[in-house]
């Protein structure tokens, strides 16, 4: 389970609780934040859990490059185009895509570890 004691993990967990505490308890807004934050944390929190869980359960050490990329372009295809297209509330933005692909760099290259500490 060593990906949940990765600081390059962490960091956007906090990063998320805080962005949640300050936009919805406090009513504080920063729109860059408030529209591509969640975006961006999104690939690198659930995978880094999903890598724990595969590590665990199967011994899966490491996701392929191409593992994350298949992930990037589901997180894109079931945020940006199916949720806009089944519930009008929700709304296609292409600059969430960018941010997912930018978390999916993130989580490759800073949480998806084969070294042990």
């Amino acid at each position: 389970m060593f990906v949940l004691k990765k600081p390059t993990w962490y960091i956007l967990v906090i990063l998320f609780l805080i962005h949640q505490v300050l936009e919805r308890f406090l009513d504080i807004e920063i729109p860059a934040l408030d529209n591509h934050l969640d975006a961006f944390v999104s690939v690198p929190i659930l995978m880094g859990l999903h890598l724990a869980e595969q590590r665990y359960f199967w011994g899966v050490r490491r996701f392929s490059g191409l593992y994350v990329v298949v992930a990037v372009v589901l997180f894109s295809v079931v945020f940006e185009f199916l949720f806009p297209w089944i519930e009008p509330r929700f709304t296609a933005d292409w600059w969430d895509v960018v941010a997912y692909v930018l978390g999916g760099i993130y989580f490759y290259a800073l949480v998806n570890s084969t070294t042990e500490r």
